[in-house]
Protein backbone atom coordinates (compact mmCIF):
# COMPACT_ATOMS: atom_id res chain seq x y z
CA UNK A 1 0.00 0.00 0.00
CA UNK A 2 3.16 2.03 0.57
CA UNK A 3 4.12 1.63 -2.96
CA UNK A 4 0.81 2.89 -4.42
CA UNK A 5 0.64 5.91 -2.08
CA UNK A 6 4.05 6.88 -3.39
CA UNK A 7 3.44 6.12 -6.81
CA UNK A 8 0.08 8.42 -6.12
CA UNK A 9 2.61 11.14 -5.05
CA UNK A 10 4.76 11.07 -7.69
CA UNK A 11 2.35 10.69 -10.86
CA UNK A 12 0.54 13.72 -8.67
CA UNK A 13 3.75 15.69 -8.86
CA UNK A 14 3.96 14.70 -12.13
CA UNK A 15 1.03 15.77 -13.45
CA UNK A 16 1.29 19.13 -11.14
CA UNK A 17 4.66 19.90 -12.61
CA UNK A 18 3.41 19.53 -16.36
CA UNK A 19 0.21 21.34 -15.85
CA UNK A 20 2.43 24.02 -14.12
CA UNK A 21 5.03 23.74 -17.01
CA UNK A 22 1.76 23.91 -19.43
CA UNK A 23 0.61 26.92 -16.97
CA UNK A 24 3.90 28.99 -17.36
CA UNK A 25 4.39 28.35 -21.44
CA UNK A 26 0.73 29.84 -21.65
CA UNK A 27 1.50 32.94 -19.53
CA UNK A 28 4.97 33.35 -21.72
CA UNK A 29 3.35 33.21 -24.79
CA UNK A 30 0.40 35.64 -24.08
CA UNK A 31 3.25 37.61 -21.77
CA UNK A 32 5.16 37.69 -25.80
CA UNK A 33 1.81 38.27 -27.58
CA UNK A 34 0.80 41.40 -25.24
CA UNK A 35 4.42 42.65 -25.76
CA UNK A 36 4.27 42.62 -29.17
CA UNK A 37 0.89 43.94 -28.86
CA UNK A 38 2.13 46.98 -27.21
CA UNK A 39 4.97 47.32 -29.22
CA UNK A 40 2.55 47.69 -32.35
CA UNK A 41 0.53 49.77 -30.76
CA UNK A 42 3.10 51.91 -29.73
CA UNK A 43 4.32 52.00 -32.76
CA UNK A 44 0.54 53.21 -34.58
CA UNK A 45 0.33 55.39 -31.86
CA UNK A 46 3.58 56.89 -33.08
CA UNK A 47 2.59 57.10 -36.63
CA UNK A 48 -0.22 58.81 -35.86
CA UNK A 49 1.10 61.63 -33.73
CA UNK A 50 3.31 62.21 -37.22
CA UNK A 51 0.52 62.19 -39.16
CA UNK A 52 -1.29 65.05 -36.47
CA UNK A 53 2.06 67.03 -36.21
CA UNK A 54 2.46 66.94 -40.19
CA UNK A 55 -0.87 67.93 -40.19
CA UNK A 56 -0.75 70.52 -38.29
CA UNK A 57 1.96 72.22 -39.44
CA UNK A 58 0.34 71.71 -43.06
CA UNK A 59 -2.98 73.24 -41.32
CA UNK A 60 -0.56 76.49 -39.88
CA UNK A 61 1.13 76.94 -43.01
CA UNK A 62 -2.30 77.07 -44.49
CA UNK A 63 -3.25 79.69 -42.10
CA UNK A 64 -0.13 81.54 -42.66
CA UNK A 65 -0.14 81.61 -45.96
CA UNK A 66 -4.01 82.90 -46.02
CA UNK A 67 -2.66 85.83 -43.58
CA UNK A 68 -0.50 86.58 -45.93
CA UNK A 69 -3.04 86.93 -48.71
CA UNK A 70 -5.32 88.68 -46.55
CA UNK A 71 -2.94 91.53 -45.78
CA UNK A 72 -2.35 92.22 -49.14
CA UNK A 73 -6.11 92.27 -49.83
CA UNK A 74 -6.48 95.03 -47.11
CA UNK A 75 -3.28 96.76 -47.81
CA UNK A 76 -4.55 97.17 -51.23
CA UNK A 77 -8.25 98.38 -49.99
CA UNK A 78 -6.22 101.11 -47.93
CA UNK A 79 -4.19 102.20 -50.44
CA UNK A 80 -7.75 102.28 -52.63
CA UNK A 81 -9.32 104.49 -50.29
CA UNK A 82 -7.13 106.32 -49.22
CA UNK A 83 -6.41 107.73 -52.77
CA UNK A 84 -10.23 107.66 -53.15
CA UNK A 85 -10.01 110.40 -49.65
CA UNK A 86 -7.09 112.42 -51.22
CA UNK A 87 -9.05 112.62 -54.56
CA UNK A 88 -12.33 113.93 -52.69
CA UNK A 89 -10.35 116.13 -50.90
CA UNK A 90 -8.71 117.96 -53.89
CA UNK A 91 -12.09 117.93 -55.32
CA UNK A 92 -13.78 119.65 -52.29
CA UNK A 93 -11.32 122.21 -52.49
CA UNK A 94 -11.09 122.75 -56.23
CA UNK A 95 -15.83 123.92 -55.61
CA UNK A 96 -14.45 125.42 -52.49
CA UNK A 97 -12.28 127.46 -54.44
CA UNK A 98 -14.51 128.28 -57.43
CA UNK A 99 -17.11 129.16 -54.70
CA UNK A 100 -14.92 131.32 -53.22
CA UNK A 101 -14.03 133.20 -56.59
CA UNK A 102 -17.53 133.45 -57.67
CA UNK A 103 -18.26 135.23 -53.99
CA UNK A 104 -15.54 137.07 -54.86
CA UNK A 105 -16.12 137.90 -58.54
CA UNK A 106 -19.53 139.07 -57.28
CA UNK A 107 -18.56 141.29 -54.50
CA UNK A 108 -16.72 142.78 -57.03
CA UNK A 109 -19.41 143.43 -59.94
CA UNK A 110 -21.71 144.37 -56.77
CA UNK A 111 -18.74 146.97 -55.99
CA UNK A 112 -18.71 148.16 -59.42
CA UNK A 113 -22.42 148.38 -60.04
CA UNK A 114 -22.89 150.52 -56.37
CA UNK A 115 -19.48 151.97 -57.59
CA UNK A 116 -21.10 153.18 -60.62
CA UNK A 117 -24.21 154.52 -59.28
CA UNK A 118 -22.37 156.48 -56.96
CA UNK A 119 -20.73 157.91 -59.92
CA UNK A 120 -23.78 158.74 -61.75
Amino acid sequence: MHEKTEKKLRDEADYHRQTKNEYLGEIKAKTTKFEKLDKNNKETIQKEKSKVDSKDLTDTQGWDENLKNSQKTWEKRLTQIKQDLELRLKIEIHEIEERQNAHINALLRQHHDDFNDIKE
